[in-house]
């Protein structure tokens, strides 16, 4: 019930962002309804920590915005030492679950150590399954603005639609993220849909949300959101483009994306 995707920006001096996206679907096994308004994907207002969640949503949905919103993790802790307090707390709040409610998930933590030139950039992946129970890996970040992981049902929707971008675009961020809405406006996955939504790291800060205009509409974390203007809220188009949030057209001065085949 989600498409789940995470990649790093690199530049001619190395990994300077570090970007988790998803859709906005939330559904039930067993029914054909769905909700396109469901919030996937968070940023740490005091820490530089972003996540995304797939799977079942109620651990996910309750932990990570306490773990965002709240001061839990420090911003003087190295990365492994709040990677490992989001691990504690996800693990205990999962484990206090009955277990007749339990059911899978995953979690992508995606963190930044130190700032500026001296940053670095790490990426997890934990999980929970009644068959293999938890699992917790690091994610290897490669010299590249390419895909790092797909998750979810749509993973293999995101996947080709990516190969397809890079293929078009290069292998850089605009190209991951111009994937990711291609194979979330084709619906080839039942299961993902919405808007977007976008978490990212840069090498200065704290976790960042951005603003997505999709399909000519503006979003805000999967809800539609024509009259909002948040301070210092950066906007993105499915071209990467930095927009302009009154207009939804693409900021003067703001490096132009255009696409060599599609419209």
């Amino acid at each position: 019930m989600t498409s789940l995707a995470a990649w790093p920006g690199i530049d001619s001096r190395g990994a300077s962002t570090m970007y988790i996206v998803s859709d906005s679907r939330l559904s039930w096994p067993g029914s054909s309804g769905h909700w396109d308004c469901g919030v996937k994907v968070f940023a740490c207002k005091e820490s530089a920590d972003i996540f995304g969640f797939y799977g079942d949503v109620l651990v996910p949905s309750t932990v990570l915005p306490r773990l965002a919103e709240a001061p839990v993790l420090s911003g003087n802790d190295g990365s492994d030492t709040r990677h490992s307090a989001v691990y504690a707390l996800v693990k205990s709040s999962s484990d206090a679950l009955p277990v007749s409610r339990k059911s899978e998930f995953g979690i992508v933590h995606a963190s930044r150590h130190g700032k500026g030139m001296k940053s670095q950039y790490r990426l997890w992946h934990l999980r929970w399954s009644s068959i293999a129970g938890w699992s917790d890996v690091e994610v290897t970040i490669g010299p590249d603005s390419a895909l790092l992981i797909h998750l979810g049902t749509g993973k293999r929707v995101t996947r080709n639609n990516i190969i397809s971008s890079q293929a078009e675009l290069g292998v850089v961020s605009r190209g991951v993220f111009t994937g990711f809405c291609d194979g979330l406006t084709s619906g080839e996955d039942p299961a993902s849909g919405g808007a977007p939504q976008l978490v990212g790291l840069y090498r200065h800060g704290a976790g960042r949300h951005f603003g997505i205009v999709y399909c000519g509409r503006k979003y805000y974390r999967g809800i539609e959101s024509p009259s909002l203007g948040l301070p210092d809220l950066q906007w993105k188009n499915e071209l990467f483009e930095n927009c302009d949030p009154l207009t939804r057209a693409r900021l003067p001065g703001a490096q132009a994306q255009p696409r060599l085949r599609k419209g």
